[in-house]
């Protein structure tokens, strides 16, 4: 192993999917996150090796997975929607239990935070759209949520996870749609009793508060700031960008409020004085979410994939990120032995078929659990007649079939 200084890297080994549509990511530490992106079903990835290494941890179809938190290398929390669940791991995604679903309380859910093994809150929107919204606590690691919000304010978020931010079970903040979509709620004694602020202009796209104090509000290319946990704003000196979607996340670094980075839809910022000057962190496609253990440690994700910026570990015989795939056996026509080659890309059990033109499995090739990576076989066909057949790999829920043609 070689280790590269802190800089951004795609982090692509064990991703199973090429495209896709990011949604959240979590992280804990350095070596530790979590991430949901969407295809035509929902998947959550984990790591705890810097993402040199994605396991594919949990897959859903229809519902959306939606939000993920993460507290350690093991306890685990995500959320969904349609139907409304929360769902928990205790041993890293190995395996799973359902904590909440109750479409009498809400059907869709925005956001979860964990605060520690035991403490955490859960936003859902309301059944009607003018409130009140759901807010979940939980006191015992979800083994009960209650719903304790009962205040007349608009009963969904609007943008997911980006306009409601918790300090601690009992410190947040709601920037409601719906029929006050002006206002920002706070909550000081865990969602019993709400104040509201009236937001300069209707703004606010995304917030992130770094305590009960200190906050940012983003609307596209105009952020504003507060110092007394939102009875005043300021509007404050932003980066020089024409991207029209300015505002996808704000984040502060963990410790240090004066350092902050503000994305929009291809590039992060980075500004170490409190927005006095800024500084382009990083470029991509479609930016999601975006998270920061520190200063030089973060992710970010993108619909083109997920990036780190830390010190990393890199594997100096297979440097390359290693792809789910079936390439194409050769030689093609053949007879009567053609060379399969495919990678394997996360550990499952891996089937490795021959199904001739009426869709006949005729040979069986591998049937085992595979170590991730490269691999080849030889199919050795003087057994079956000329034809066509098909070369079928499945690892997981993944599948991918590639055409030969034995020519006798």
């Amino acid at each position: 192993m070689s280790f590269l200084n802190a800089q951004w890297h795609e982090q692509a080994n064990g991703i199973l999917h090429d495209n896709y549509t990011g949604y959240a990511i979590d992280a804990v530490d350095e070596n530790t996150a979590s991430f949901i992106i969407h295809t035509d079903s929902s998947h959550v990835y984990f790591t705890q090796s810097s993402g040199s290494q994605w396991d594919l941890i949990f897959s859903l179809y229809p519902e959306d997975i939606i939000d993920v938190s993460i507290i350690d290398d093991d306890k685990i929390w995500f959320c969904t929607a349609l139907p409304a669940s929360i769902y928990h791991s205790q041993n890293g995604g190995e395996t799973w239990i359902g904590q909440f679903s109750d479409s009498t309380i809400t059907t869709y859910f925005n956001y979860i935070e964990m605060f520690d093994e035991n403490n955490g809150i859960a936003m859902g929107d309301g059944n009607e759209n003018e409130g009140p919204a759901i807010i979940l606590i939980t006191t015992d690691g979800g083994a009960n949520w209650i719903s304790v919000n009962d205040s007349a304010f608009g009963g969904y978020s609007g943008d997911l996870w980006r306009r409601i931010d918790f300090i601690d079970i009992n410190t947040g903040y709601f920037r409601e749609s719906g029929i006050n979509p002006n206002l920002l709620f706070k909550t000081e004694d865990g969602c019993s009793t709400w104040t509201s602020t009236t937001l300069p202009e209707n703004r606010g796209q995304a917030l992130k508060f770094y305590d009960e104090n200190i906050g940012l509000v983003v609307h596209f290319r105009t952020y504003y700031r507060t110092l007394d946990g939102g009875l005043t704003w300021e509007e404050a000196d932003r980066p020089d960008t024409n991207d029209p979607n300015w505002g996808m996340d704000v984040e502060y670094h963990p410790s240090d409020p004066s350092k902050v980075w503000f994305a929009g839809s291809d590039k992060v910022y980075f500004s170490s004085d409190s927005g006095s000057s800024w500084s382009v962190e990083f470029s991509g496609n479609g930016i999601r979410d975006m998270v920061f253990i520190d200063e030089n440690t973060g992710w970010v994700l993108t619909d083109d994939g997920i990036f780190y910026k830390g010190e990393l570990a890199i594997d100096d015989e297979n440097p390359h990120p290693i792809k789910f795939k079936v390439h194409q056996p050769y030689p093609n026509p053949f007879n009567p032995t053609t060379t399969i080659q495919f990678n394997v890309a996360a550990r499952h059990a891996s089937q490795l078929h021959i199904f001739d033109i009426t869709g006949r499995m005729v040979e069986t090739l591998v049937e085992s659990e595979l170590p991730m990576g490269e691999h080849e076989i030889v199919w050795n066909a003087s057994n079956h007649p000329s034809g066509v057949y098909f070369v079928r790999l499945q690892n997981g829920e993944f599948v991918e079939t590639q055409k030969v043609v034995l020519m006798k």
